[in-house]
């Protein structure tokens, strides 16, 4: 999308975006993006916030970001950590005797370790399932 046009759907003026968007050798000479103009610009582009800043943090890898597993996998997950906490804060209040001193940031591990196994399962079912599928069509 060109400058022009995001400065139309953001309302952000042109030349704002043409020094917040543009590549310097020395990141510190940028302006500042407010927190408001980075929401909108990614609600314009139809990005999540959550997806945004994973994408940044789990990006290392150029090529990913032209592969449509990687893009599918991102929305995936930001859908699943924008709503996480609350999930876990509701289910963890549901435990009898829990104040919360109990979490521990070591959780994290295993917690990532247990979606991870989860998510494989899932596929290979869904592999399985097609294959069980594509074998019954064929002896009909």
């Amino acid at each position: 999308m060109s400058v022009r046009k995001l400065a139309l759907k953001t309302g952000i003026r042109r030349n704002r975006l043409s020094n917040l968007l543009r590549p310097t050798a020395d990141p510190s000479t940028r302006e500042s993006m407010t927190l408001v103009e980075f929401q909108t610009i990614l609600h314009v582009l139809q990005i999540g916030f959550i997806q945004a800043v994973l994408g940044v943090e789990t990006l290392r890898d150029l090529d990913l970001l032209h592969d449509g597993r990687f893009s599918t996998m991102m929305q995936m997950i930001s859908e699943v950590f924008a709503s996480l906490p609350l999930s876990l804060v509701h289910a963890l209040n549901e435990v009898e005797g829990m104040d919360g001193t109990e979490i521990r940031r070591e959780w994290a591990g295993p917690l990532r370790d247990g979606v991870v196994d989860r998510v494989v399962r899932e596929v290979i079912a869904i592999i399985e399932r097609r294959a069980r599928m594509e074998q019954s069509f064929r002896l009909d």
